[in-house]
């Protein structure tokens, strides 16, 4: 999707209510956000515990599965408005549906926010962000 369209999809949801989203992959790097936001939004370092990253056959971005034993390293980005989680939706495609997950913050403060859990060909892959 084109940034035009990704900028007339925002201005149909005029509601703004704020998200906190946890992040692995691209959306790590403050670059690739201020290109989709046109600005970079406040992050922290984070842990999710219980998952493990793994590579995607056939694509470039990771993807992460529910492993007991395993954690994850992101970010969480703070302060994301409706529309930008549209932008960030459509970013990420269809084939992911939000659940709720609890990421530990470097710090030791634990916050509960929503994470994307994936559907591809029977398998459930967690999406990169959640609100």
């Amino acid at each position: 999707m084109d940034s035009a369209s990704l900028a007339a999809l925002a201005s149909i949801h005029p509601q703004q209510n704020l998200h906190t989203v946890f992040v692995y992959g691209s959306l790590m790097a403050d670059e690739v956000l201020r290109i989709l936001l046109k600005r970079t939004p406040q992050s922290s370092d984070a842990v999710l515990n219980g998952y493990q990253r793994s590579s995607v056959k056939g694509r470039v971005y990771p993807a992460i599965i529910p492993v007991t034993s395993k954690k994850v390293s992101g970010k969480i980005i703070s302060g994301i408005k409706d529309s930008e989680m549209y932008l960030l939706d459509a970013y990420e495609d269809f084939e992911y549906k939000r659940i709720t997950v609890e990421v530990s913050l470097m710090f030791g403060e634990a916050i509960s926010l929503c994470l994307c859990l994936g559907q591809r060909k029977g398998s459930r892959l967690v999406w990169r962000l959640g609100f």
